[in-house]
């Protein structure tokens, strides 16, 4: 499923960012590898259909988040804007996923 390997990368891209972004704010950065492990861990383990719920959740979370944390740099207020937008709807197509192969079993 090429929605958990995406999933995974971004999480762990979400991890690096945190890093190598200046002018992050401290909640930035926590925000940003919280989500970031629990991204990569469900990406890679998305296998139940709960995962992809966890995913799309914490990606609408991260764009909120981009709002949310004042002063941070904008590069990466985008980050995470982007970030989110991609791995809600990967997040969300995965659910698309589970239920055909629910179908094609039953």
């Amino acid at each position: 499923m090429w929605q958990g390997w995406l999933s995974g990368i971004v999480g762990l891209w979400s991890i690096v960012a945190a890093f190598i972004i200046t002018g992050a704010k401290t909640g930035n950065v926590i925000n940003d590898l919280v989500v970031g492990i629990i991204w990569f861990v469900a990406g890679f383990t998305l296998t139940r259909m709960w995962n992809g719920w966890v995913i799309g959740i914490l990606g609408i979370w991260f764009v909120i988040s981009a709002f949310v944390f004042p002063g941070a740099a904008i590069t990466n207020f985008w980050n995470d804007l982007v970030i989110g937008i991609i791995i809600t709807v990967v997040g969300f197509l995965s659910l698309t996923e589970h239920k055909e192969m629910q179908h094609k079993t039953a």
